[in-house]
């Protein structure tokens, strides 16, 4: 049985908090976020060069956060971000603590998983539960879990496929509302 826990339904937030948040973690910019742990399988290094072409090809300044515990792959990411030029770009935070989680999913403007496979996907879950427009890779059973229409779906192998699903979502506010809306209320039928 998977369900989101409550800290994600909770609409109300402060904002004092979340700024405090984003200083500590050097986000000074709209952002786009993930969250998850850092395997292969989680196709990072692909997210990273299709944020890069997203930055490059729209002409637009904004903030890839990545959250989550690093393993054998954090050297390779590393080397990615500085080979593009990403250091303030990009920002990986790392493990987050549990309460300040809720807050960075609040706080983004967009919510990427970008994983080549994905079991159950709560974060996408969570994402939507806090009203963020979710873009997603078509592995696994995100489409079963999230429903075809609430989500922008790209392929995970494909750079421009993803930085163009980017683009449509984060620079298009009235769809960014519709997903969000119809995000929100698919996450209900996962509540505890």
């Amino acid at each position: 049985n998977k369900g989101i826990s409550d800290s994600f339904l909770s609409s109300v937030y402060d904002e004092k908090l979340l700024e405090a948040l984003k200083i500590r973690l050097g986000i000074d910019k709209p952002y786009l976020l993930t969250v998850g742990f850092w395997r292969s399988y989680s196709n990072l290094i692909n997210l990273i060069r299709a944020f890069n072409l997203f930055r490059n090809r729209y002409n637009t300044d904004n903030q890839l956060v990545i959250v989550g515990k690093p393993d054998g792959q954090e050297d390779a990411i590393r080397q990615v971000i500085t080979e593009l030029g990403l250091g303030s770009h990009v920002i990986l935070v790392g493990y987050v603590d549990e309460s300040d989680l809720p807050l960075l999913y609040r706080g983004a403007k967009l919510y990427i998983n970008p994983a080549l496979d994905d079991g159950f996907g709560s974060t996408v879950l969570e994402a939507m539960a806090c009203g963020l427009p979710v873009i997603s890779s078509n592995a696994g059973s995100v489409a079963e879990i999230c429903g075809s229409d609430n989500v922008v779906y790209f392929d995970a192998q494909d750079i421009t496929n993803m930085a163009e699903a980017m683009h449509h979502v984060f620079d298009d506010d009235k769809l960014s509302k519709e997903l969000s809306a119809r995000g929100e209320a698919q996450a209900q039928a996962y509540t505890w």
